[in-house]
């Protein structure tokens, strides 16, 4: 793990710079930029009372999309729109697996069960591309979610119901005991002072991705944030998912070379023995990135030194 952690490099010399600007028809958006490369990347949040699925009636719905523009799919500009595609569903499967399941409490998300949820829409879209995508885009989730603010909802009881005056912010159930059905309908209150974040969303988890590039004469080399030119040369590519706590909350090997370009190899193996040094690494590095972003200290501390990793700041316009 020491040495990994002496091999691993970062580019974030520059400083990094977010934005929580609310975007038009969107109840949480956020633009999350590295000033040291060109990997530009927005987001949107839009939230809409729903009727839940049969399967899950007392959950909330996240759904999300990932868009690249065409000068964003490839290096120099341009590329084809199946390999923009491609690329979208790479970044897609990762942020799926490992920040979706996390970003809110999606129990508490709901209104009225079995009639009533909260259905969050994320939408992504990657301005521009130099590497190191994927992590980029999950900050840029975790920033828009925290900005989002669901309106008080309040179940409007029907006669001979006692609601006891009880609302609904942005999950759970009224305030109060009723005697008898709670009705379909309900009020929404438009007083921005009531409305509260997603529940759950403080604790969102970051991504950090660590690339692995084999060295000739045998051994590895760990590098984290990577441009693009690093990204061709490495041999695989493992992301994994953080709390602030400094719980894991999930680890995605990607699977596929990069739809950027041809060259490069995503899809080399890796020991067991070296996954142990990746989660380390990812770890230190995300207790940096947390501590830059949030001010968050609460992450035990680990063998790796991260006094290297991740250098730079996160500036709130």
């Amino acid at each position: 793990a020491a040495a990994a952690a002496a091999a691993a490099t970062a580019n974030t010399a520059a400083a990094s710079s977010a934005s929580t600007a609310p975007l038009v028809l969107s109840n949480g958006s956020s633009r999350l930029s590295l000033p040291g490369s060109d990997t530009d990347v927005l987001c949107s949040v839009r939230a809409e009372l729903v009727v839940p699925s049969a399967e899950r009636p007392g959950e909330g719905v996240v759904e999300m999309n990932v868009d690249l523009l065409p000068s964003a799919s490839s290096r120099g500009g341009g590329g084809d729109n199946r390999r923009r595609r491609t690329e979208e569903m790479e970044i897609a499967a990762a942020l799926t697996n490992l920040l979706l399941p996390h970003v809110v409490d999606r129990s508490a998300l709901c209104v009225i069960p079995g009639k009533y949820v909260w259905r969050l829409a994320v939408d992504v879209l990657v301005l521009t591309c130099d590497g190191n995508v994927v992590d980029v885009c999950a900050l840029a989730i975790r920033a828009a979610v925290r900005s989002t603010v669901l309106p008080l909802v309040t179940p409007v009881a029907k006669a001979g119901v006692d609601s006891g005056g009880g609302g609904v912010g942005s999950g759970g159930s009224a305030v109060g005991t009723t005697t008898g059905r709670v009705s379909d309908d309900f009020i929404v209150d438009g007083d921005i002072a009531k409305a509260s974040i997603p529940p759950g969303a403080e604790h969102c988890p970051v991504l950090v991705t660590v690339f692995v590039l084999d060295k000739e004469r045998g051994g590895s080399v760990f590098i984290v944030d990577a441009r693009s030119d690093e990204e061709l040369c490495s041999a695989t590519r493992i992301s994994v998912s953080i709390d602030p706590g400094g719980n894991i909350c999930g680890i995605y090997k990607h699977g596929s070379a990069p739809s950027l370009r041809d060259e490069g190899n995503y899809s080399g193996s890796l020991q067991v023995g070296r996954l142990v040094d990746v989660t380390e690494l990812a770890a230190s590095a995300s207790k940096s990135l947390l501590e830059m972003v949030d001010g968050v200290s609460d992450i035990e501390n680990s063998n790796v030194a991260s006094d290297d990793l991740l250098r730079g700041h996160f500036e709130l316009r």
